[in-house]
């Protein structure tokens, strides 16, 4: 009866350990499923939208000044001083005397030779009132009038040719024309400013002896200038003379408006660029100043602005269609510091601006 007993109670015992097996078994939870990690690359892309750019041209050049001559002495003396002393930086007017070099000894000669002119036509006048009585009035008005210390005023006209070669025989006509050209040689003694403008450069102060064929100083007209650029060919063919240019001083932070004035299509054989010339006017401006330009084309294309970086090998792009990369190809209109003008996408094209480990086939997603 014990051993019955015992029986039970084991039996017992298994079918409750057999219950909570399949009990604790429903209540754990089913393992999750694990869902499947997407490696394709993600590529950031834009979209394409062709648009018309007016071309600019950006240039980097020195100013000149339009006006400079160099001033240099054809005859030679005392340098006179005056109250505006020729020295860097005096400003002229246009007419205003720069240098006065002391010339009484060639103005002395002078006087010498027009009073042997007097003395040949006066000798010649008895001559004249018997032999062409009726050119002998002009001739005697003509020595009345005749002032040393005034400027030589034209001899009287003969009325045919035995005057003229019996004038010429009495040799007046030659000292006329030999205190013409002392007239001339006199005027070089005094130098004018041919425009406004300011002394840039002097080598010679009052006081001091003047040589003939001296260099005494440059003179520059201190408003007008030109800003000399270097241009490629591809920015030649973009540009022509009369352009407007937007011209700036980084140092100043001012800008200034030009135009293209001229362009010199001889290539420097090193460079393979030509220079071209902007003029501009302003008195803030001085000869030696480094600008900034912008030449503003006449010329427009309808096509996109990219990063240059976005570029393979200079005539292709990366754009995506249908998660796949392909290449395709662009003509560059112009290229810059850090952009380019193209042509050659079609609007809505979505253009990657990632270039790093793509290459044509692979597949992508894309992220707007």
């Amino acid at each position: 009866m014990k051993r019955k007993h015992t029986v039970l109670v084991t039996l017992a015992i298994l079918v409750l350990a057999v219950i909570s097996s399949f009990v604790f078994a429903g209540m754990r939870k089913s393992p999750e499923r694990r869902i499947g990690i997407d490696h394709t690359m993600k590529v950031p892309v834009i979209k394409v939208k062709n648009e018309m750019i007016d071309l600019t041209v950006p240039v980097v050049g020195k100013l000149i000044a339009k006006d400079k001559i160099e001033i240099y002495s054809e005859v030679g003396g005392v340098m006179m001083r005056s109250s505006n002393d020729f020295l860097e930086g005096i400003h002229y007017k246009k007419g205003e005397l720069m240098i006065d070099i002391n010339s009484e000894e060639t103005e002395q000669s002078l006087k010498s030779r027009k009073s042997d002119l007097m003395n040949l036509i006066s000798k010649v006048l008895p001559d004249l009132k018997f032999d062409y009585p009726e050119s002998y009035k002009q001739w005697l008005k003509y020595l009345i009038a005749f002032d040393v210390n005034s400027k030589l005023v034209d001899l009287p006209k003969p009325v045919d040719s035995r005057e003229k070669f019996f004038i010429s025989g009495k040799g007046i006509y030659k000292s006329f024309y030999d205190i013409e050209s002392l007239e001339t040689r006199i005027a070089k003694y005094k130098i004018y400013a041919p425009f406004d403008g300011v002394i840039t450069a002097s080598n010679i102060k009052p006081g001091t002896l003047v040589r003939a064929g001296q260099k005494l100083g440059e003179y520059v007209k201190d408003s007008e200038y030109e800003l000399a650029v270097s241009l490629s060919m591809n920015e030649v063919a973009l540009v022509e003379v009369g352009d407007c240019v937007s011209l700036y001083s980084e140092e100043l932070e001012k800008g200034w408006s030009g135009k293209l004035s001229r362009i010199n299509y001889s290539i420097d054989s090193k460079t393979q660029t030509v220079m071209a010339y902007v003029s501009v006017s302003s008195k803030e401006l001085k000869e030696g100043m480094f600008l900034n330009a912008e030449i503003n084309s006449k010329r427009s294309v309808k096509g996109v602005e990219l990063n240059r970086k976005l570029l393979q090998d200079n005539d292709m792009v990366y754009v995506i269609e249908n998660s796949i990369v392909k290449e395709s190809p662009i003509k560059i209109i112009q290229q810059k510091s850090n952009v380019v003008v193209i042509e050659g996408l079609t609007d809505g094209a979505l253009l990657s601006t990632k270039t790093k480990n793509l290459h044509a086939g692979l597949e992508v997603r894309v992220s707007l």
